[in-house]
């Protein structure tokens, strides 16, 4: 009884605490559970994936915004049943007068421009990022050296894990400033963003991630219009700069997105390619679509299916026998907003993969989500 009652208090602590701009107002508890076979294994074998929960809320008190996640699984193991908790977030937001916030939190998820899709968190239909292959510094998405080897983090923000203060007058123009580290001035970081708006039919924005001189700088530009009637497109560069001027380790990502209707269905198509400084090894990239429609006023069903091509050492080496590798991501789903207060959702997730060594794999899940609003 003790331990259920701390972890109500937990549940109820972290619910108040996440992302201010990414959130609605108000608390959601979402349980998830699926079983079918990993994709990002070799030989893998058909297992139940356990249940998640993950509780989300956003309140404001006066001036401040109290926001928060929590997110913890139940999965089988050789032992019986294992617990464990996966992502906690907490952000507090201050609005000391109208165009003024101050915050500071673990994902603020202050944004300037689009980039790659992802979420919702824990539904049925969530959508993979990069095609399913995102890494960064060279690190497989599955851990294993002959997974496919995807591209560099999209970096649209200037303030997540972050201390930061922005100024907004009225629609037109947003600036920023955050700072990452606060605890360290040996390891002095910061962020700087800004964005302008047009008529509310075009948007721009700016952002800078990183030490101010040598190191892991990152450069983001992305815009975005909604002038074609029916369209709302977006376009962004994204650069993460070399850590040094010995080590290649930087990288550039173009990418496009895409929201458009056509006969009741919503279309939303996306994709991007990486460019490595590196010359040695050639870019990577993906593809990526989002279709749905509404079968009736509370269901929708839809599609999306995304392709994922990886990076391939191109260098003049003989010995080498690696291959790009590739995944492709294809998911059905139907969404059930059963009312105001209850959404379930369900899918099939059918994921071959094609290993840089040759090899290749299928992959398999069936996912069931429900979600409360509260």
């Amino acid at each position: 009884m003790k331990k259920i009652t701390l972890l109500c208090m937990l549940l109820i602590g972290a619910a108040v605490l996440l992302s201010a701009q990414a959130q609605a107002p108000g608390f959601s508890n979402t349980v998830h559970a699926s079983f079918g076979q990993p994709p990002a294994e070799k030989n893998p074998k058909i297992r139940f994936f356990g249940f998640t929960d993950y509780f989300t809320g956003n309140i404001t008190v006066g001036k401040l915004i109290f926001a928060g996640d929590i997110a913890w699984r139940l999965q089988p193991s050789s032992r019986g049943i294992k617990t464990e908790f996966i992502d906690t977030n907490v952000n507090v937001v201050i609005q000391p007068m109208k165009e003024l916030d101050i915050g500071l939190g673990t994902n603020l998820n202050w944004t300037v421009g689009p980039g790659p899709s992802s979420g919702p968190r824990w539904s049925a239909y969530n959508r993979a990022y990069y095609g399913g292959i995102n890494t960064d510094n060279g690190i497989s998405f599955s851990g294993d050296p002959d997974y496919p080897l995807g591209g560099f983090r999209v970096i649209n923000h200037y303030a997540q894990k972050a201390f930061a203060v922005r100024y907004t007058y009225e629609k037109f123009l947003e600036a920023g400033f955050s700072l990452p580290v606060l605890h360290d001035v040996n390891n002095f970081n910061a962020g700087l963003g800004i964005k302008g708006n047009i008529n509310d039919k075009f948007s721009i924005g700016f952002a800078y991630n990183g030490p101010f001189n040598a190191g892991e700088n990152y450069l983001y530009l992305g815009a975005s219009t909604t002038a074609v009637k029916g369209f709302t497109i977006g376009a962004y560069w994204n650069m993460r700069t070399d850590t040094s001027t010995t080590v290649k380790d930087g990288a550039q990502t173009i990418g496009a997105v895409l929201d458009f209707e056509v006969k009741g269905f919503r279309i939303k198509p996306e994709g991007a390619i990486t460019f490595r400084s590196d010359t040695d090894w050639a870019p990577a990239g993906y593809l990526s679509v989002d279709a749905y429609m509404s079968f009736t006023k509370e269901i929708l069903g839809g599609i999306n299916a995304s392709l994922g091509i990886g990076s391939d050492l191109v260098k003049n080496d003989p010995g080498n026998t690696q291959k790009a590798g590739a995944r492709l991501d294809i998911a059905p789903y139907v969404v059930w907003n059963i009312n105001k207060k209850h959404v379930f959702s369900a899918g099939v997730h059918l994921t071959p993969v094609w290993w840089r060594n040759g090899y290749s794999s299928f992959g398999w899940e069936i996912p069931v989500a429900w979600k409360v609003k509260f």
